[in-house]
């Protein structure tokens, strides 16, 4: 592999916790400025998440993102550290990187072992119903 090329993949990827899948499809983000819109996940990981929104919000900029409703978590601060402008199902969406930034590291913790796919996060739920 030519190393220019290793070395720009690097710069464009910058996020090195793990990533995986979310159970939840969707969060609602609020930001100061711009009220509370709803963004798709991505991915999750112990430092943040990978979301659509449909807004721009500027980086730099902190977000409040709430937990989805079946969940007892609390709400968390993220700061938006990346962005970029991408189609979506036929929609232009900005698909930005967050980083959570919140102080209280079992917050984190707990947001990322709830919402992971492979947690067991509803598993028991799921198997009391049935």
């Amino acid at each position: 592999m030519d190393p220019n090329t290793e070395e720009i993949s690097e710069l464009a990827d910058r996020r090195y916790a793990l990533r995986q899948k979310c159970r939840a499809e969707t969060l609602v983000v609020e930001h100061a400025g711009m009220g509370t819109m709803t963004a798709v996940v991505l991915d999750i990981s112990r430092e943040g998440f990978r979301l659509f929104l449909p807004k721009s919000v500027p980086c730099g900029d902190e977000v409040i993102i709430h937990p989805p409703a079946d969940t007892d978590l609390l709400k968390i601060r993220a700061t938006i550290v990346r962005q970029c402008l991408v189609m979506h199902d036929d929609m232009r969406m900005i698909e930005c990187g967050v980083k959570v930034a919140d102080t209280a590291i079992w917050r984190k913790h707990t947001w990322f072992l709830a919402l992971r796919v492979g947690s067991g996060y509803g598993d028991a739920r799921e198997s009391a119903a049935a």
